[in-house]
């Protein structure tokens, strides 16, 4: 595997010979033989062979951090810490090119017993992003798309710019990429042992329901081992989206306590206790959905710059952004959150 990782290195600059395909903002010789798949959000290539295979995955581009130390961080986080537990982490030297810095950072993580290697490559030009990533488990594999790297040809920043903003511009008012059940479910843990959490049978859950009539429903329900009572919210409202904002303005909402199931179980109710202090509020999202090979779904990220009453905070630092994550899921997946006994939202029968 170390081999294998070795290659990374063999990436330093960007090509602006070869170009056969465009996605997005990103021209390149498109691997030969790999079979193609095309989404809103990625175009992605696999290949087989006996045991061994790859995919590689190329990211529409987003709008950046600001600095390409900053953009890799971030897209390791989401694109690759998210899904595997990585080991012998490796990072390149950062190189530019025309305009475009670039990283690359290595690891390994393992898939029923084998090792795979993952290889992400970030450019920059602190107003734009683009990932590229690679999961392999045959050094054969890895060189090719060494070879497709090689052919990665971008624009120049200013006509990047002028790409992004005029996709955006297309897409205002389009909701058709975030239509549907979108979740975030967290295991409540006492503790690590062995590097894995404990879990204590408590969760916290929050749902959104975004519906074709610009019409939103989230509901968040928290049953904890240390708490006595479940926490239960929910709010409706519509949505609006003009470019990459996603703006959620509320109609009505409640937040309540209730008492635990008389079983003692976390399925069930007991009855309601007090009300819980839950506030309406207007928010306007920078978003983004991305698909994430490793989970076999698609993922809404959703960025704030203040702590929101729904989905909460994600950093104690003053003026640091919020990012909060939720994951599609597609029927026949169903929504884990029930309501309380004698609760109506008004839009139950819509899912």
């Amino acid at each position: 595997m170390k081999t294998l990782l070795a290659l990374l290195f063999l990436v330093t600059s960007v090509s602006m010979q070869a170009q056969k395909r465009s996605f997005d903002i990103v021209s390149y010789a498109a691997p030969s033989g790999w079979t193609e798949e095309v989404k809103d959000s990625y175009i992605s290539y696999s290949k087989a062979t006996g045991s061994n295979w790859s995919q590689i995955v190329i990211y529409k581009s987003i709008v950046s951090k600001g600095d390409i130390v900053s953009d890799m961080q971030s897209e390791w986080e989401t694109v690759v810490l998210s899904v595997h537990a990585i080991q012998d982490e490796q990072k390149s030297k950062q190189e530019n090119s025309k305009g475009w810095e670039q990283l690359s950072r290595a690891g390994t993580w393992k898939y029923n017993g084998a090792n795979v290697a993952t290889i992400l490559m970030v450019f920059s030009n602190g107003k734009n992003c683009v990932s590229v990533l690679c999961n392999g488990t045959s050094e054969e594999f890895l060189k090719e798309f060494i070879q497709m790297v090689q052919s990665i040809e971008l624009p120049p920043p200013s006509k990047a710019e002028a790409v992004i903003a005029k996709s955006s511009n297309t897409s205002a008012g389009n909701s058709s990429s975030i239509l549907g059940l979108w979740t975030s479910y967290n295991i409540e843990s006492s503790g690590v042992t062995n590097g894995m959490p404990v879990p204590t049978g408590g969760y916290f859950r929050r749902e959104y329901f975004f519906f074709e009539n610009g019409t939103y429903l989230f509901k968040a329900k928290d049953w904890s081992v240390y708490m006595k009572e479940i926490l239960f919210m929910y709010e409706t409202g519509k949505y609006e989206i003009k470019g990459n904002q996603l703006i959620l303005t509320p109609d009505k909402g409640k937040g309540e306590w209730w008492s635990k199931a008389a079983s003692g179980r976390t399925v069930g109710w007991g009855s309601r206790v007090k009300p819980a202090n839950f506030k309406q509020e207007k928010v306007t999202y920078n978003f983004e959905v991305r698909y994430l090979s490793g989970m076999n779904r698609s993922y809404l990220y959703m960025r704030a710059s203040k702590p929101t009453e729904r989905d909460g905070s994600k950093s104690n630092q003053p003026g640091a952004q919020h990012e909060f994550s939720y994951g599609k899921r597609a029927k026949p997946e169903e929504p884990l959150i029930d309501n309380p006994p004698g609760t109506k939202t008004g839009i139950e029968e819509k899912y």
